[in-house]
């Protein structure tokens, strides 16, 4: 079962003075829960989660969770590893996050936890198999809760600010249910 609530941020701001001063920004943000894959996050409005596995032929790991800026084909006609058509169809403004979970048993060392986002999400830390120079990519393990993970980000050169903040939320709202 999934549950998704929509929340609001933000609200009247006390005025300072009689001179008209723009109204404050609305921040919208979805949370959305997998009580099947254990975890849970929360996105802005805008960003969708995807539907079906980028990555349908991938058991181990796992792809539980997919969010995007824009709409993502699925499959690929190579390396079934990473979601090789959504990486195509990324645009220059663009963003993906996608989550993987390794099945147990794991090898000692291998999950380090996790990290913020801002200390992971740079340049060079991921070439998939669409390889863009210009894009930023990061793939990376991380544990938490007793559980192993990885992480695909993608987000292309020309995405806003407020984008790469929205995926800097976004990493950080995971929460993992133990295992």
């Amino acid at each position: 079962m999934a549950l998704i609530t929509v929340s609001a941020c933000g609200g009247n701001t006390p005025q300072a003075s009689e001179e008209t001063q723009p109204a404050p920004v609305q921040s919208e943000a979805i949370t959305y829960r997998s009580d099947a894959d254990g975890y849970e996050v929360t996105y802005p409005v805008g960003w969708h989660v995807v539907g079906e596995r980028l990555t349908p032929n991938l058991d181990d790991p796992r792809e539980i969770l997919a969010l995007a800026t824009y709409e993502t084909p699925v499959g690929g006609d190579r390396c079934e590893h990473h979601p090789v058509a959504a990486l195509e169809a990324l645009g220059p403004r663009d963003a993906l996050v996608a989550l993987y979970e390794r099945r147990p048993p794991w090898p000692e060392g291998r999950y380090p936890p996790r990290e913020p986002a801002d200390a992971v999400l740079r340049p060079g830390t991921g070439r998939f198999c669409v390889p863009d120079r210009d894009r930023l990519d990061a793939w990376f393990p991380f544990g938490n809760s007793g559980r192993g993970f990885y992480l695909l980000v993608a987000i292309g050169p020309e995405a806003s600010a407020r984008t790469r903040q929205d995926v800097t939320a976004i990493l950080d709202s995971l929460t993992f249910q133990a295992s």
